[in-house]
C-alpha cells in the first residue's frame, strides 16, 4: 500500500519517515523518524498530521503510535495532540 509510507523531504533530502499500518480496528503509526539533523523543525509534527490526515481520509477513527519510554520529548509532544498512554498494556516480542 503506498499510502503506508509518509517521507518527508527538504531540498531533495529525505529528513523524515513514517509507516502507517491502516487497520479497520486500530490504524498504527508503526515507526515515525526524523533525522538527527533536522529534529526540532517540526518535521515529527507536520509528519505525525500528515499520517493522521491520511487514516482519517481511509474513515480511519483511532490511531495507535510505538515510542519507546526513554523518547520523553515525542512523548510529550503526543500527549499535547491528545494522545495517551494505555494502561496496563505490555508489548510482547520474540526472537525468530
Amino acid at each position: 500500500d503506498p499510502e503506508s509510507i509518509v517521507v518527508a523531504v527538504i531540498d531533495d533530502k529525505i529528513v523524515g519517515c513514517a509507516f502507517i499500518v491502516h487497520d479497520p480496528w486500530c490504524n498504527i503509526i508503526y515507526h515515525e523518524a526524523v533525522n538527527s539533523d533536522s529534529r526540532g523543525k517540526g518535521i515529527g509534527k507536520a509528519l505525525l498530521e500528515y499520517s493522521e490526515n491520511l487514516i482519517k481520509a481511509r474513515g480511519g477513527i483511532q490511531v495507535a503510535m510505538y515510542v519507546m519510554s526513554e523518547n520523553t520529548k515525542t512523548l510529550s509532544m503526543l500527549k499535547l495532540k491528545g494522545y495517551k498512554s494505555i494502561p496496563d498494556v505490555t508489548c510482547m516480542y520474540k526472537e525468530l
